[in-house]
């Protein structure tokens, strides 16, 4: 169904230490959306409820949930942007979020560990991520919503899915050229603690699991 040179392909694998931890835009709007829907499948009259507690926090928000709960789009310009940046000059991974971050997380990590044993056998791997709440691009109003919906708002970041965002990682050298051709957001960087790990708001640092959306349950 098509082709690309192969040394533009955009691998899970291949990141260092220090190299930065992006993702293309917002994330849990689409776990949001669903949230909504199965509500008002559930419970009409509590679903009207919290819709007009919504409404006076923000009344755009339900309509872009459910219209990237139902209607997402694939960044593809984003991804052409990301392949030709990709040369031996600049180091770019890249996976989709579909299954929610904190699983795409272990998953380029699996990725880099096979394709570094692969490489040499006897090296030992110690790779891991870090991300920062502060630097999260989720607005208040955002976490406002998900606490009346009874949610927690991590978890709809990290742990659903179905966004169709980019996780991506780039070298620190590519960070101001890249920011000029696409929006991205830097939420943290590429560690060798072997741990995927947020710094909470509080300065408290938490494991973060690799739970996402099991297909078929």
């Amino acid at each position: 169904i098509g082709q690309v040179d192969k040394d533009k392909a955009l691998m899970k694998y291949g990141f260092e230490k220090g190299d930065l931890v992006c993702i293309s835009d917002e994330l849990g709007y689409a776990a949001l959306g669903f949230e909504l829907l199965a509500l008002k499948e559930k419970d009409q009259d509590l679903y009207q409820e919290k819709i007009d507690k919504i409404n006076q926090i923000d009344s755009t928000i339900i309509d872009l949930a459910l219209l990237k709960a139902l209607k997402p789009e694939a960044k593809y310009s984003e991804g052409h942007i990301l392949r030709e940046h990709n040369t031996s000059n600049n180091r770019i991974s890249a996976t989709d979020i579909t299954d929610g971050l904190a699983s795409e997380f272990y998953e380029i990590l699996n990725s880099d560990k096979k394709y570094s044993y692969n490489i040499n056998p006897s090296n030992s791997y110690s790779k891991g991520i870090r991300i920062y709440e502060e630097k999260l691009p989720v607005e208040d109003e955002f976490k406002e919503i998900a606490n009346i919906l009874g949610l927690t708002y991590l978890d709809l970041f990290l742990h659903v899915g179905e966004d169709f965002e980019f996780l991506f990682t780039i070298n620190e050298e590519l960070k101001d050229q890249l920011s000029t051709e696409m929006n991205y957001y830097v939420i943290g960087e590429i560690t060798d603690d072997n741990t995927v790990e947020i710094v909470l708001s509080n300065g408290q640092i938490e494991k973060i699991s690799s739970r996402g959306y099991q297909h078929l349950k």
